[in-house]
């Protein structure tokens, strides 16, 4: 019977074999055996002996926690004009990152009572301005994630520093260092947080502390109004009037220079309460006054062109920095000019004559008339004494009329002349009247010529008459007053007199 059960089982077998693939028997050796059982050993022993997962007290895991905490920080960077798009895409895309990160398990040890002391320190550093270290942990799109107390911030780049960065490389040589910092924004809820930090003022106090009055910077221009230049000096904006950049009077600070320029200063003022420095680059330049007497002696006549005018008179540049005053009285011998325009154009050519200068001040007088004779040396018999001519009214003032008797010579006439025409104060003339005067008085050293208006006898003597008719009549008109002995009689007066007695 033994037999043919293990004939069977021999048969079974076979049919087993022949069903497999015939394997090649693996022979195991000794060290092998024992590496094997303790292999499985340990695995045993990890399995049967797991280590401890640490509890803390707050529920929620981080993922929940962290949402919360960088949505809110996405909602206020929307408000923030400082946080940038990208910025905030960059809060936006840490909103959904839910990767497990050693940075997280860390805060997930971290008790609510940790969690309100930090977040009580870090508004204490707002409001105080205090300065806080923090640890740079990674760069983000948008700016740098950092660590203050195992709670992480984020550093915008706009406030990473006071200029645009060129590249990321200056964020990457961050990473692992720690950067002072000052807590710019702060919003602490029940369900959500968000904490933004700024490097700017501190960079600032950084910056002004290497500045003093006198020193000379370069500067990148910024922007060009009409009223300067303004120059970006290592992060900080100095402004150079348009008066101090240049000796030569600069007409368009377009022309001047353009945005990108690189331009040296001297630092002249200095007033961090307002963050305003004062620059001046005209400081740096040579004086174009030196040798000017040289070369424009007194008494000499030049070229020189009209700049620009103002109501006494006009400034005319003999060279580039070296401008003289033309006054009003000096652009005519025989003509009243009330402004230059009257005779001069703005980059006109003329001649002048150099009355004065002076290289210390920077000033010079100069004169257009000089340049020719002086007519009035004749002009008394050209314009003999109680002579009559048609002449136009030019201006009225105040003080009196202006009439041009010819293209070449006015004649001044006062109001006081004016009194035998004159009704009731009013002005007789017009401006563009033409009427005939009488010249009254030519005087060679004032330069000057009076007239007066030209009336026939006649009609003066009526106009008088009538007059002193009107004089006459507003006196009796001031003095209609009367009293009580005015309505009496003589008789009536005595009989009182009695009564009283």
């Amino acid at each position: 019977m033994e037999d043919n059960s293990q004939e069977q089982e021999a048969q079974t077998g076979g049919e087993q074999k022949a069903s497999e693939p015939t394997e090649t028997p693996k022979v195991v050796e000794a060290s092998e055996t024992v590496e094997t059982v303790e292999a499985t050993a340990e695995a045993t022993t990890s399995i049967q002996e797991p280590e401890p997962v640490p509890v803390t007290e707050e529920a929620p895991p981080l993922a929940q926690e962290t949402q919360p905490l960088e949505s809110e920080e996405v909602k206020e960077s929307k408000d923030n004009p400082e946080i940038s798009q990208e910025e905030s895409s960059e809060l936006r895309s840490v909103v959904e990152s839910t990767e497990p990160t050693e940075e997280k398990l860390v805060q997930k040890t971290m008790t609510s009572e940790e969690k309100e002391s930090i977040i009580a320190e870090l508004k204490s550093s707002q409001e105080e301005g205090k300065s806080i270290d923090v640890l740079v942990t990674a760069k983000a799109r948008g700016g740098l994630r950092v660590d203050f107390k195992k709670v992480s911030l984020f550093l915008p780049i706009s406030h990473f520093s006071l200029t645009k960065l060129k590249d990321d490389s200056e964020l990457d040589q961050t990473i692992g260092t720690t950067l002072s910092v000052n807590v710019h924004d702060i919003k602490i809820e029940p369900t959500h947080s968000s904490v933004i930090v700024t490097r700017k003022k501190i960079l600032a106090n950084q910056i002004w502390s290497k500045f003093e009055l006198g020193q000379k910077v370069e500067g990148t221009v910024t922007s060009i109004p009409s009223f300067g230049v303004f120059l970006d000096i290592g992060g900080i904006e100095g402004l150079v009037h348009v008066s101090r950049l240049s000796k030569s009077r600069v007409e368009n600070t377009s022309d001047f220079c353009k945005k990108g320029d690189k331009l040296e200063v001297k630092i002249i003022s200095l007033d961090k309460e307002n963050n305003k420095i004062g620059l001046s680059r005209k400081e740096l330049e040579p004086s174009p006054w030196i040798g000017a007497s040289d070369l424009y002696p007194a008494g000499s006549v030049q070229k020189a062109k009209i700049k620009r005018f103002l109501d006494f008179g006009t400034f005319v540049e003999l060279k580039a920095g070296v401008e003289g005053l033309l006054h009003n009285s000096e652009i005519s011998w025989t003509k009243r000019i009330s402004h230059p325009s009257q005779k001069l154009k703005i980059a006109q050519m003329i001649d002048v004559k150099i009355i004065s200068i002076d290289e210390s001040k920077g000033t010079a007088s100069l004169s257009i008339k000089r340049v020719g004779e002086n007519p009035w040396k004749d002009m008394a018999a050209r314009f003999t004494l109680n002579s009559v001519y048609f002449a136009e009214v030019m201006e009225i003032s105040s003080k009196g009329l202006i009439f041009a008797l010819n293209e070449d010579v006015d004649a001044f006439m006062p109001r006081s002349k004016l009194r035998s025409i004159s009704k009731d104060g009013k002005m007789p003339y017009a401006v563009g009247d033409k009427v005939e005067i009488m010249v009254s008085e030519v005087d060679a050293e004032r330069e000057s010529m009076i007239v007066s208006p030209k009336v026939d006898k006649a009609v003066a003597e009526k106009f008088a008459e009538e007059k002193k008719q009107v004089v006459k009549f507003k006196k009796s008109k001031d003095d209609d007053s009367f009293s009580l002995g005015d309505l009496l009689n003589k008789s009536s007066l005595e009989s009182l007199a009695q009564i009283k007695n």
